[in-house]
């Protein structure tokens, strides 16, 4: 029975019926259910999206408990009155972490994502088959996994998850996280920056760094904000053969930096440009101890407040102790971590915000 009315519900939308909106394939996406007079709300009664729907309500509840309600009241207190919270968010090796961002900065008009992580894509939902639409939820769940119990997506498994399924890459991930917080997505495009950092449409070029740009509203209300995603490797020796990530956020102007869960990729001298570019184009960084080493953030130029307790990591970032960084915590005053976050989300979870001193007032 659910064969033949995914049949017919797609042939209608390819007929020239009304086909999803983008709104519509990311809350069905996201397990939420969809207006009765949408092409997907016959598809809401298959027992496959039933089950997806109850997961994900009882991961995003979990995910809403332990972190996301006591990142926004953190937020709230001790990052918003510091900053300026109107300008563009900057996460870079944040993947389709579109939530962290969501939640700590609800105020920046607009967030700018990269990673290592494919674009992909979301196809018309209703055009694909029961097999291949169950498929696609076991993927979504498989993905959500570690930024539910983790805080931060591994490259490799969502890399994995997604390819196996017709949702594949980024692009669905950042539907889903932005229904399921309560926003309305407006439309989605996949694009690409030119050698000069403009956003395009069309074929990549082989100078080109792919990517998207979601537009998206607060609670069906409010204006239009905007998320890209690129995905380019921001080492030294690739930046040459692509520039347009590093021209488009200079074009930003200055931008509010976040970093969690980073790999410790600028601690590295061969990231030098890239974390360079951070430095002078960041009016604050957000950062655990796995963003910009504690020894570029020169005490003249930065105020820093420091979050949590500093831990030394523990597997394979276990030989990235900075000494200057645990001297400086330990000498200044001691401030909360109300909740886990980044490789330590287990316990000793640490936050610290730089903000430039030149715009202290």
């Amino acid at each position: 029975m659910i064969v033949s009315v995914l049949v017919l519900v797609a042939a209608g939308a390819l007929d020239g019926g009304m086909p999803s909106t983008i709104d519509e394939r990311a809350r069905f996406i996201a397990g939420l259910a969809v207006g009765a007079g949408s092409v997907l709300a016959p598809l809401q009664e298959a027992r496959s999206w039933q089950k997806h729907a109850l997961a994900l309500d009882a991961g995003w509840s979990k995910l809403e408990t332990n972190r996301l309600s006591l990142m926004s009241a953190w937020a709230a207190e001790e990052v918003t009155p510091a900053i300026n919270p109107k300008l563009p968010l900057v996460y870079l090796f944040g993947g389709p972490d579109a939530i962290s961002v969501d939640v700590i900065y609800p105020d920046a008009p607009v967030y700018v994502l990269a990673g290592l992580e494919r674009v992909g894509s979301l196809p018309v939902i209703e055009s694909l088959t029961t097999a291949e639409i169950e498929k696609g939820l076991d993927s979504m769940r498989a993905a959500m996994r570690t930024t539910i119990d983790q805080s931060f997506f591994v490259t490799s498994m969502v890399s994995g998850d997604l390819r196996r399924s017709k949702l594949q890459g980024v692009l669905p991930l950042v539907l889903l996280m932005l229904a399921r917080h309560g926003d309305e997505v407006l439309d989605a495009d996949t694009i690409f920056l030119d050698a000069n950092g403009v956003p395009s449409h069309g074929e990549v070029p082989r100078n080109g760094v792919p990517g998207l740009h979601i537009r998206f509203r607060r609670g069906g209300g409010g204006e239009a904000r905007s998320l890209y995603y690129f995905a380019q490797d921001v080492g030294n020796d690739a930046l040459p053969s692509k520039p347009g990530l590093l021209l488009f956020l200079k074009g930003l102007g200055p931008y509010n930096s976040f970093f969690k869960a980073a790999s410790f990729i600028l601690h590295d001298r061969h990231f030098s440009k890239v974390r360079t570019a951070v430095l002078e184009n960041s009016e604050s960084i957000l950062q655990d101890d796995s963003g910009v080493a504690y020894q570029h953030l020169k005490p003249e130029k930065w105020k820093v407040t420091f979050f949590g307790e500093y831990t030394p990591q523990t597997g394979p970032f276990s030989d990235h102790w900075q000494t200057d960084l645990k001297a400086a915590w330990d000498a200044a005053p001691k401030r909360p971590l109300p909740f886990r976050t980044g490789y330590k989300h287990k316990f000793g979870s640490t936050m610290l915000l730089a903000v430039k001193r030149s715009d202290l007032q």
